[in-house]
């Protein structure tokens, strides 16, 4: 069972970079911990970015249950292809997120966390760097 713990870190002023921070567990034994910084992305689109940027290092776990848990209502609602959103800009990447989520793994379960104290302490907890 892979469980990792994800999180986008908007710049919110032009030429200000993004920072995307992700930790991955095996069997809770950790397997993989990035902080990267990225150049400037609309800060509507850094939650997309840093879930297709996990999925390249989850690529090698392609045969597990995959859980990736977050800290974004919105972007649940964009992978999930439920947001009533108009942008193009997000509609777009949203389908080229879920694209390469479906390549890794067609199972891969996206969990928001915000609204369970304890697992929101403990994502808090393990996506400091």
């Amino acid at each position: 069972m892979i469980t990792a713990y994800l999180e986008g870190i908007p710049g919110f002023y032009e030429n200000e970079d993004i920072e995307i921070r992700y930790c991955i567990f095996n069997n809770e034994e950790e397997v993989c911990r990035k902080s990267m910084y990225m150049e400037y992305k609309k800060p509507v689109l850094v939650g997309l970015y840093a879930l297709s940027e996990i999925c390249k290092d989850l690529k090698e776990y392609a045969e597990d249950d995959i859980t990736i848990k977050i800290n974004d209502p919105v972007l649940l609602e964009q992978i999930n292809g439920t947001t009533t959103t108009k942008n193009r800009d997000i509609l777009k990447m949203a389908e080229t997120t879920r694209t390469r989520m479906r390549r890794v793994n067609k199972t891969i379960e996206v969990v928001d966390v915000s609204t369970d104290r304890q697992e929101l302490l403990k994502w808090n907890e393990i996506l400091k760097f």
